[in-house]
């Protein structure tokens, strides 16, 4: 019996051994990632072999005492028990790794381990004769089994307590693995004859590896790794196009910005007609700009179509105006062919449809050598609201080869070697295979090799106005000559407008853009000081700015949406944003805005935003006469001149600003080096951003550069580096002083030369007038009071006094201002 028992056990060993054996190769033999799950599994299969080896080697000491030595026997047995309590304590590791990758286990989970090791090392063990073999009994195989029942318990709470983490592969293994070693050691346990631990620990071992831990297991998750690595590699890339487009943006803005002074007061038709193709050509780029990152959405398929009402002359003159100089330095002909009964107005993509046109263009100027390049535009009715628009871009060039012409917008590269030898990257057909693709068209292509290729499209497109367009040169020419027809398009004297925001150098720049407009203008501090204008006054335009201190501009909003007395809850809300990130407008959007505008404000831009959104009957148009001469500002040190003049719009406004700006300095300084003390980065934040945003409208670049790299670095708390960079930045700033303080007296003994003495009687009914304002909480009519006592000279005895209600008064702080009276 015991010969048969022995004959059959050795080959269940030895089967076991072999299967984790294979186990151990298949899992070794295959690369890959270093982690602490797989690190796991490693040490199960470790222990798993050892456990069999000695398993197989205690069988035979155990029936063999009289010819093995006590000491080799219980080491033996040690090593027997301290493995198979290993492979389970690692599986319990192994579970709980794949709930907490990143946490390690503490001291007190290694308690059972340590204790089965060092019972199997020192406790006594029993050697009992059975009917067919002798096996081990006695204490410390019980306290063996014992911390493996605790790690059995362990592993059966995970599961309770965490099993909607695992997932389905996850759980058919784990589950699997531990309810066969559970059930074979419980055997064991109650038979100790039985002598089949081998098999749970075989078991246990193909569960884990066959649904978890094989090549094809792992082949999944390393695609896995990668597809994320891809993933953050894209968004690296978005960030950084993000990025980019920023950059190249503001040299753009600025060329734009220069051009519309050329526009506003040139004379000359000739350079009238340089300067619109400029703003054409600028327009056009900033556009594609703007749009660099839904190129890269194309690919991840999140490319969407913005539609809107356009005129389809204006996007031929655009066109024109942006290719006439490439044709023309190329000695080629540029012809436009369109049908004069084309509708007049649109609604459709239209940055989609001329970048399409703009690559089709491009490229048949370049690689054309002679002849002409011919525009065509032709339209078919489709119904009473469609039209069928068929545009085509015809070219006398060398073509293409018929073998060739597959390749046309692949983005593996170029088409020809002939045609597109070293000029060409071919990517800008692909994307308008894209972009033809989105819009339900494709994009055909006629050639002959050597005569000239013709590349067209169709798209169809809603009609707004079926007015014929008529000659469109003629529209062009007309475009040219009605250019100075006004200069300020705005006028809207009835029209009631808040804006808010935290500084008041912001406020009162936006005062002197708006002026002329006549609009009614209330401004605001501060969210809280917003939400009690609302309640009071009704509002057709809201501005708010989005940084401000709490409440921000989102929570602003959301309180005065919330407000049951609110008097402008169907007013439109406009948010005051720097961030141009793109999708910031869908934001914006979903927290309740109607849009956003841009800071710093473009006058442009601002009137564009009231016609598009105060109601129609409060806006007029009005023929403004030539603006004038602000060009004569003197140089100051620091100071770009010209975009002060550019953002802020007049001298007068520009001077006050930059004297403003001086007179803050001190106080601005000493705020920003006590936040940046108290370790208080989140107002410190809010403060260096009012400060970046008024050095940008004074053309103080040094500070506002500077100001940018801090406030970037408070959004992510990131104290070390303000600490590191503040002192260089403070000093700077505070220097502005020395180099404002010559322009800034000038302006103020220009001022004061200007302005009557203030009498004794004055300030009394001065300071009569204030103080009932104060009692009332009227700071309307403080302010009112203030800025008209400011027309004059103040005594010596009682200047002081003066400046330090002016300052109060433009906190509103009505219990300083009571102080200041007595």
């Amino acid at each position: 019996m015991t010969t048969v028992f022995f004959f059959l056990y050795t080959r269940i060993e030895i089967c076991c051994l072999i299967v984790i054996a294979y186990i151990a190769y298949s899992f070794f033999s295959v690369k890959r990632r270093v982690s602490y799950v797989h690190r796991l599994f490693s040490l199960i299969v470790l222990c798993s072999l050892l456990n069999m080896i000695f398993d197989f080697i205690t069988v035979y000491t155990v029936n063999h005492l009289d010819s093995v030595p006590p000491v080799i026997n219980r080491l033996c047995h040690m090593v027997f028990m301290g493995s198979l309590s290993g492979v389970v304590f690692c599986t319990y590791l192994y579970v709980r790794a794949l709930i907490y990758p990143a946490q390690k286990p503490g001291v007190i989970l290694w308690a059972p381990f340590v204790i089965s090791v060092l019972s199997a090392a020192l406790l006594p063990i029993k050697y009992t004769a059975g009917g067919y073999t002798n096996y081990s009994d006695g204490i410390a195989p019980r306290v063996t089994y014992i911390c493996i029942y605790i790690y059995f318990a362990l592993i059966l709470w995970l599961f309770i307590r965490f099993h909607k983490s695992f997932q389905k592969k996850q759980l058919r293994g784990i589950t699997t693995a531990v309810l066969t070693i559970l059930v074979i050691t419980s055997f064991q346990a109650i038979f100790p004859q039985s002598l089949i631990s081998s098999v749970g620990v075989m078991m246990l071992n193909i569960a884990i590896f066959f649904t978890m831990e094989n090549p094809d297991a792992t082949l999944l998750d390393e695609l896995e790794f990668e597809r994320n690595k891809a993933d953050e590699a894209n968004k690296a890339k978005s960030r950084f196009l993000a990025g980019i487009s920023h950059e190249i943006r503001t040299p753009v803005n600025a060329i734009l910005g220069m051009d519309e002074m050329i526009l506003r007061e040139a004379d000359e038709e000739a350079i009238l007609e340089y300067a619109m193709n400029i703003r054409q050509a600028g327009n056009i780029l900033l556009s594609l700009i703007n749009d660099i990152l839904d190129f890269s959405r194309i690919e991840a398929g999140k490319m969407e179509l913005a539609p809107e009402n356009y005129e389809l002359s204006s996007v031929i003159n655009d066109l024109l105006g942006m290719m006439v100089d490439k044709a023309k330095a190329k000695g080629i002909v540029l012809i436009l062919h369109a049908d004069n009964n084309l509708p007049k107005s649109l609604y459709g993509d239209c940055v989609r449809i001329k970048q399409c046109i703009l690559v089709l263009l491009n490229n048949a100027i370049k690689y054309t050598d002679q002849g002409n390049v011919t525009l065509g535009i032709t339209h078919r009715k489709i119904d009473d609201r469609t039209v069928r628009l068929k545009i085509s871009v015809r070219d006398t060039g060398i073509g293409i080869k018929k073998e060739t012409l597959e390749k046309i917008g692949s983005a593996s590269g170029k088409i020809d070697d002939v045609r597109y030898g070293t000029e060409g990257s071919g990517l800008g057909l692909s994307i308008v295979k894209e972009l033809l693709a989105l819009m339900g068209s494709g994009l055909q292509v006629q050639s002959e090799y050597g005569k000239g290729t013709e590349f067209s499209f169709e798209v169809d497109q809603q009609v707004t106005d079926w007015t014929e367009i008529g000659g469109i040169e003629d529209s062009y020419k007309s475009t040219l000559a009605g250019l100075h027809a006004c200069e300020e398009r705005l006028f809207a004297p009835k029209a009631k407008v808040l804006y808010v925001d935290d500084t008041q150098m912001n406020l009162d720049v936006i005062r002197g853009l708006l002026k002329r407009s006549a609009v009614q203008l209330d401004t605001a501090l501060s969210g809280t000081e917003a939400l009690d204008l609302v309640r009071k006054k009704e509002y057709d335009i809201i501005f708010i700015d989005h940084k401000m201190p709490e409440p921000d501009g989102i929570e602003t909003l959301a309180l005065m949406r919330a407000l049951p007395d609110n008097k402008c809850s169907d007013a439109p809300c406009i948010m005051l944003t720097a961030n141009a990130i793109s999708g910031v407008r869908q934001m914006y959007l979903d927290a309740g805005f109607t849009d956003y505008l841009s800071k710093p404000v473009n006058p442009q831009k601002l009137e564009d935003m009231l016609r598009a959104y105060l109601p129609k009957n409060l806006v007029e148009v009005l023929k403004i006469p030539k603006k004038e001469d602000d060009s004569a500002m003197p140089k100051i040190d620091g100071i770009d001149v010209a975009a002060a003049l550019r953002n802020l719009g007049t001298r007068e406004l520009t001077e006050r600003t930059i004297l403003q700006y001086y007179s803050a300095i001190d106080q601005t300084a000493q705020e920003l080096d006590d936040m940046l003390a108290g370790g208080d980065v989140k107002s410190y934040g809010i403060k260096i951003h009012s400060l970046k945003t008024t050095s940008h409208l004074i053309g103080a670049k040094v500070i506002y550069n500077q100001a940018q790299y801090l406030e970037l670095c408070a959004d992510r708390n990131d104290i070390e580096a303000i600490r590191q960079t503040h002192p260089f930045m403070i000093a700077t700033y505070r220097g502005y002083k020395e180099k404002l303080g010559d322009f800034c007296r000038s302006i103020q003994q220009d001022g004061v030369n200007q302005k009557k003495k203030f009498t004794n009687q004055q300030i009394s009914d001065f300071l009569a007038a204030l103080s009932a304002c104060i009692d009332n909480f009227d700071s309307e009519g403080i302010d009112n009071l203030v800025n008209d006592a400011k027309n004059h000279t103040m005594p010596d005895d009682f200047s002081a006094q003066f400046e330090r209600i002016c300052s109060l008064a433009e906190k509103i702080d009505f219990d300083g201002l009571r102080l200041a009276l007595r």
